[in-house]
């Protein structure tokens, strides 16, 4: 439970909210406003670097996967979208999702932008090599 002193909540803190400048919890919420609370920052950072080399490596399988399809072997055309398709818009979907949120957290990465241009660029090279 945070302490408020009892003149910061009736209004006569010198800052310009009802809790004052002074309080943590006032300067809590202003780091709110510009992302991600500093106390996390650290914390969701170093989740960020232990996560990242099974990220990538999660990634690059998708990739490979992707190179080494052979169109031969993934079924004809159909009405419905290919599964070799679906999956490429479900994991680019996700991964575009968590890309996103470490964008707002202020933790966003070239890396990530860059590793889903290749592999929309080997995906593109597989709907060639089907069509």
């Amino acid at each position: 439970m945070v302490h408020v002193p009892p003149s910061a909540g009736s209004g006569s803190g010198s800052g310009s909210g009802p809790l004052g400048d002074s309080t943590p919890v006032t300067q809590e919420l202003q780091d709110l406003d510009g992302g991600m609370p500093r106390t996390m920052q650290a914390y969701f950072q170093r989740v960020s670097m232990l996560a990242w080399p099974r990220f990538k490596a999660v990634f690059d399988a998708n990739l490979q996967s992707v190179r080494k399809a052979d169109p031969g072997r993934l079924g004809e055309a159909r009405l419905e979208p290919h599964s070799a398709t679906r999956r490429f818009a479900e994991f680019t979907a996700t991964v575009l999702v968590l890309h996103r949120l470490l964008q707002r957290g202020g933790m966003a990465d070239a890396m990530v932008a860059h590793n889903l241009a290749v592999l929309r660029s080997e995906m593109q090279s597989l709907l060639a090599r089907m069509a």
